[in-house]
């Protein structure tokens, strides 16, 4: 479970309820919750630090390891999805697609649920989408890399 959505929980927090104790869309704390943020929201770290009781002086390094552990689940969930995106990207190939976007269609049939299966923002892959840049962007290209395939994919996009 996300560290984050385990402390909502712990704390008999709503998703809403958080959102607004922090001062942001419950929006931000779902996408928290399914790992889409390269970095977790400062206005949630500190709420959850406040509602979990920490004292100031040890807020920190908590907050460092709530951000460890937020990682560390993103990196499962991406390990959890290997043989989808390793079977999506061996269609790619057969496909003859350069296409990034054929990609992306192959391993989540839509843009946010690509972004959930491998924890990636949404506003960054909207971003790379609209670009006219060949080349992954380098945290998209090291969460392929993560899987084993970062260089196979941007040499397949530029034609190496």
């Amino acid at each position: 479970m996300n560290p984050y959505e385990q402390h909502r929980v712990e704390l008999f927090l709503s998703q809403a309820s958080l959102a607004q104790l922090a001062g942001v869309t419950p929006q931000v704390v779902l996408r928290t919750e399914q790992g889409l943020y390269t970095m977790p929201s400062v206005k949630l770290d500190t709420v959850l630090m406040e509602q979990l009781d920490v004292p100031p002086h040890l807020r920190p390094g908590t907050v460092a390891i709530l951000h460890t552990e937020y990682y560390a689940f993103q990196n499962r969930v991406r390990q959890s999805n290997y043989d989808l995106v390793h079977n999506a990207y061996r269609c790619w190939i057969r496909s003859g697609s350069t296409s990034f976007s054929t990609l992306r269609h192959l391993i989540g049939t839509s843009a946010i649920r690509f972004c959930i299966l491998l924890c990636y923002q949404p506003s960054k892959l909207y971003a790379y989408e609209k670009s006219d840049k060949v080349e992954l962007p380098k945290d998209l290209y090291d969460i392929f890399a993560s899987l084993g395939l970062g260089e196979q994919i941007n040499g397949h996009l530029t034609g190496n």
